[in-house]
C-alpha cells in the first residue's frame, strides 16, 4: 500500500467506521436529528450541524491546497450560520459527509508518495503534514460531537464539555 492510499484509507476510516480511536463520524452522527443537529448546548459554542459543515469545510480546503488554491477561508466559511434547520437541509449535510470520502479520494488517488511531500507554494505544511492534519481535525470535532449528544440526553451538566 501506498501513503497516498493510506492517507485515503485512514480518512475513509475516520469518517465511515474502524477508526482506532473511537466512533467515526458517520458513527457519532448516527441518532442525530435535524433539531438536535441545530440545537445549541452549553457545551460547545457550535452545534453539530456547524461543526459538521467546519469538517468538511477543511477536507476541502485541504484538497483545493494540494492542487495550488491557497485562499484563505472567510470567517462565514469557517463556521458556517445554518439558516435552513430543515430535515432536507440535515440530510443533504448527512450525504455531504457520505461523499466526502469519495471526494477525498477522488482528489488524492492521482498524486503520488512524492507528491506528498513536495512543499505546496506559500502554505508552511507539506501535502502529507496537510492531509494528516484533516484526520485529526476531524477526529477532534467527532470529540466534540460525542459531547454534545452526551449534553443533549442530559448526560452532561453545564460547563462540564468543551468551548
Amino acid at each position: 500500500m501506498t501513503d497516498v492510499e493510506r492517507v485515503i484509507e485512514q480518512y475513509r476510516r475516520i469518517v465511515h467506521g474502524e477508526a482506532w480511536h473511537g466512533p467515526a463520524l458517520i458513527e457519532a452522527l448516527a441518532g442525530v436529528d435535524a433539531a438536535g443537529a441545530a440545537k445549541r448546548t452549553d457545551v460547545c459554542v457550535h452545534s453539530i450541524w456547524q461543526i459538521v459543515l467546519h469538517i468538511l469545510h477543511w477536507q476541502r480546503a485541504a484538497c483545493r491546497k494540494i492542487h495550488g488554491d491557497l485562499t484563505p477561508p472567510t470567517d462565514d466559511q469557517n463556521w458556517v450560520t445554518v439558516d435552513d434547520e430543515s430535515v432536507q437541509a440535515w440530510l443533504a449535510t448527512l450525504r455531504e459527509v457520505e461523499e466526502s470520502s469519495d471526494r477525498f479520494r477522488e482528489v488524492l488517488s492521482p498524486l503520488d508518495d512524492a507528491a506528498l511531500e513536495k512543499p505546496i507554494d506559500g502554505e508552511p505544511n507539506s501535502p502529507y503534514v496537510l492531509l494528516h492534519g484533516v484526520i485529526e481535525h476531524t477526529a477532534y470535532h467527532i470529540g466534540q460531537i460525542c459531547l454534545i449528544k452526551l449534553a443533549l440526553s442530559g448526560g452532561a451538566a453545564p460547563g462540564e464539555g468543551l468551548s
